[in-house]
C-alpha cells in the first residue's frame, strides 16, 4: 500500500508574506505536458547567479514552499536565484516526484533536467553552480536526479529524504557533486537507521550514514576530518544536539556532510525546534565553499602532531 507523506503545513503571517517577493506561476512544456513552477530572482545582482532548486515533499506544493523557508530572503541578500518546480499529482491527487517509484510513470528526471537548463539559459544564470535541495520525497528526487547523470549539478541537499535502493545500485553522477544530508534520528517515515521503504514494502533502505559514506566513496581520495565538522558550516546554534560528520578530498574541494538531529522526526528542521537553521546551513555549505589551498592547509594542520603544552612559568 502506498503511503502518502505530507511534509508540513506552514502557518504564515502577513509579515512573512510581505518579506519575500511573490512571483507568478509559470509554465513549461515537457513532452506535451504543461508543468508549472515559480522562480525568484533578486532585484539587484552582478553577473551570472547560482541557482537553488527547491523540491517539495509528497503532498506538498511549490507555492507553499517558496514562502516558509526563507530562501527568497537569503537570495536577496546573497545574490542567487531560486526555482520552485511543482510535482505532478498521483491518482489520489497527492503531488509527488518520481524518484524511480514503482507506482509512477512521470518523467520527472527529464522534466527537471530540461527545466533547469531552460531557466539557466533564459535568465543567464551560472550553469556551474546549480544546487538541488529536496525535502522528504523531494530529497529522494535530489539523489535520483544527480544519480541519473542527465544534468551536471554542483551539489545536492537531502532533508529527511534518502537514496533509494535502486539508486544505490545504479548511481552514475555527472561530474563532482557535493552532498549535504540532514536527518532526524527518530524519523518514523524515512528511518535514519535504514529499514523498510515506504515506497516499496519489500525494499530495504540503507542507513543514512552509509548513504553519505557511499556518496563520499565515489569522490576520489576522500578522508574523514578528525574534528567531524566541515568548513563554513552555518546555521548551528545548538551543536550539542547535532551530530556532524564530514568528508573532504585532499586535493580538491569536493565534500559530503551529514547533520543528524537527536530527538527529531520527519519535518523541516527550524532553528527554534532543533538548534539548526537548515536554510542557512544549506546556503552556507554550498556558497561558502573553501578553496583547495584552505583545505590542504587545514588537513596539514590536523595531521601535524601537537606540541606539548608548556607550564605557565616556562612561557
Amino acid at each position: 500500500m502506498r503511503l502518502v507523506i505530507s511534509l508540513f503545513c506552514l502557518a504564515l503571517t502577513a509579515s512573512q508574506l510581505l518579506a519575500e517577493s511573490v512571483s507568478e506561476l509559470l509554465h513549461f512544456d515537457h513532452l506535451g505536458t504543461q508543468r508549472s513552477y515559480y522562480i525568484h530572482l533578486p532585484a539587484a545582482h552582478d553577473g551570472p547567479m547560482p541557482l537553488f532548486v527547491l523540491l517539495h515533499g509528497m503532498g506538498g506544493s511549490a507555492e507553499k514552499l517558496r514562502y516558509g523557508l526563507g530562501f527568497n530572503e537569503r537570495a536577496n541578500q546573497q545574490g542567487f536565484a531560486v526555482l520552485y518546480p511543482q510535482g505532478q499529482p498521483l491518482a489520489d491527487s497527492s503531488s509527488h516526484w518520481n524518484a524511480g517509484l514503482p507506482f509512477s510513470k512521470v518523467d520527472d528526471t527529464g522534466f527537471l533536467s530540461d527545466l533547469i537548463a531552460h531557466v539557466v539559459k533564459a535568465q543567464g544564470l551560472n550553469a556551474r553552480q546549480v544546487f538541488v535541495i529536496g525535502i522528504s520525497n523531494g530529497g529522494f528526487m535530489a539523489y535520483h536526479l544527480a544519480c541519473s547523470g542527465r544534468i551536471e549539478l554542483a551539489g545536492i541537499a537531502s532533508v529527511i529524504g534518502t537514496m533509494s535502493a535502486r539508486d544505490w545500485n545504479n548511481c552514475r553522477p555527472r561530474g563532482s557533486v557535493d552532498l549535504l544530508h540532514i536527518h532526524g534520528v527518530h524519523d518514523p517515515l524515512v528511518p535514519y537507521r535504514g529499514g523498510q521503504s515506504w515506497t516499496e514494502p519489500r525494499v530495504t533502505l540503507h542507513p543514512v550514514p552509509e548513504v553519505v559514506r557511499f556518496w563520499a566513496s565515489g569522490l576520489p581520495d576522500m578522508a574523514a576530518l578528525t574534528d567531524q565538522r566541515p568548513l563554513h558550516l552555518d546555521g548551528i546554534s545548538d551543536p550539542e544536539r547535532l551530530g556532524i560528520t564530514s568528508y573532504t578530498a585532499h586535493h580538491s574541494n569536493r565534500r559530503a556532510a551529514l547533520i543528524t538531529i537527536a530527538g527529531f522526526g520527519h519535518d523541516w528542521p527550524f532553528v527554534e525546534q532543533t538548534g539548526l537553521s537548515t536554510t542557512d546551513a544549506i546556503v552556507g555549505f554550498f556558497l561558502k565553499k573553501p578553496r583547495p589551498d584552505d583545505i590542504n592547509e587545514r588537513q596539514a594542520r590536523l595531521a601535524k602532531p601537537l606540541e606539548p603544552r608548556r607550564a605557565a612559568h616556562q612561557r
